[in-house]
């Protein structure tokens, strides 16, 4: 049985209910009314600073303005860039001026460290660099960044060249199995590049130093330098090279015509 007490209740709800919409209305009309007059002032400022001597907008804005520097720069992004806001923003119920601005922020470049695997290569000189970082630019990055276990196994001339080109890169998972990461590096790395004998013996010496002889060998089983490798390998360990060279490096640069630059690149020298 209704008490006279729901029945004042079944009554007043229609008039809550208008009240709430109409409440409604005011919030949506003044969130957009925020965003509108923020983009009005920031083209007046930009007006304004047409109209300044270098070096002389902000001493006028503190003794003409009654709000900061800082919000005066978000006025100003958000007038400079409203063709990049989405095109029904004047409809949207709760686009902020911190929500405009949040659109607007250029992505961060994601950080991540290089895995040893993937240092066993050497870096791409500059102007190769840079001209990976000008297809990236024009074209987009086509391969992804392989990561695993949360840093670069592959791709590090990639990122680089996406750091220089401001292009933020793709990345795709390394998960396992066949082949292990450290052959999968070389696989990888070897169908893009012809690699010298010497430099396969580099790869294969700083891998012994990095997880073992037993494992480097096992990813490199079917290299065909791999004797080279080995060989190279212990003419530096075992210092046979001091029977024509004073040192390994004197030994490489003489025999194989590579200097301490490139030994450097392996980490070698």
């Amino acid at each position: 049985m209704k008490t006279a007490t729901d029945n004042q209740a079944l009554e007043v709800l229609p008039d809550l209910a208008e009240a709430i919409n109409r409440e409604h209305a005011e919030a949506v009309q003044a969130v957009r009314q925020t965003l509108t007059h923020a983009i009005r002032a920031g083209e007046l400022l930009l007006a304004a600073k047409a109209q300044i001597e270098h070096g002389g907008f902000l001493p006028w804005l503190q003794a003409n303005c009654q709000f900061s520097d800082r919000t005066a720069r978000a006025y100003m992004r958000l007038a400079e860039n409203q063709d990049r806001l989405p095109a029904n923003w004047q409809s949207t119920a709760d686009l902020t001026i911190g929500g405009a601005l949040a659109m607007l922020a250029e992505p961060k470049f994601p950080q991540y460290e290089i895995h040893p695997a993937g240092m066993l290569f050497p870096w791409m000189k500059p102007d190769e660099l840079a001209a990976l970082a000008r297809s990236i630019k024009g074209h987009g990055l086509i391969s992804p960044i392989v990561l695993f276990e949360g840093k670069i196994l592959d791709g590090k001339c990639r990122y680089e060249a996406c750091r220089m080109a401001g292009v933020i890169p793709t990345f795709t998972e390394y998960t396992g199995g066949d082949p292990w990461e450290w052959e999968y590096v070389w696989d990888v790395n070897a169908e893009r590049a012809h690699y010298t004998p010497f430099q396969v013996a580099m790869i294969y010496v700083k891998t012994c130093e990095l997880v073992g002889e037993a494992e480097a060998q096992a990813a490199f089983a079917a290299i065909p330098a791999l004797d080279a490798a080995k060989a190279l390998r212990d003419i530096r360990d075992q210092g046979l090279y001091r029977a024509t060279h004073e040192t390994f490096d004197a030994y490489c640069q003489d025999r194989w015509g590579i200097g301490a630059k490139l030994l450097g690149a392996y980490g070698l020298a």
